[in-house]
């Protein structure tokens, strides 16, 4: 991310309190991502987070999920620790793009699959 993007550049009053807990867990919004992270198929959330009449509800589970979450990733202060460890190796003379490799070879261990 970089330093002049807010991290929130999800303007509340055109998104559910739904999609803003999502922002809060998932950053870089993919419904795909978000989709297997909820079991979910993605046309499927999609319409979940749609403003239309004929928007099916959000699941109790789901809700529950993602809610469960957004509160461990603040209460961890998830966004503040990778923000003050990119800082620090800034700091040392490590390049952003070196930064952003070891971060992404880090992901593709973690997930076994690359970024989306």
């Amino acid at each position: 991310m970089s330093e002049d993007k807010d991290e929130w550049d999800i303007d509340p009053r055109r998104h559910s309190l739904f999609a803003l807990t999502l922002a809060a867990v998932f950053p870089e919004w993919s419904s795909k991502k978000i989709a297997r992270w909820l079991d979910l198929n993605p046309r499927s959330l999609q319409r979940m987070l749609g403003k239309g009449p004929d928007s099916p509800p959000i699941p109790d589970r789901v809700k529950k999920q993602a809610g469960e979450m957004a509160d461990r990733v603040r209460d961890a202060r998830l966004a503040e620790h990778l923000d003050d460890f990119i800082a620090s190796m800034r700091s040392q003379g490590i390049d952003d793009d070196v930064i952003a490799a070891w971060l992404s070879s880090r992901h593709k261990r973690l997930v076994d699959r690359d970024i989306e």
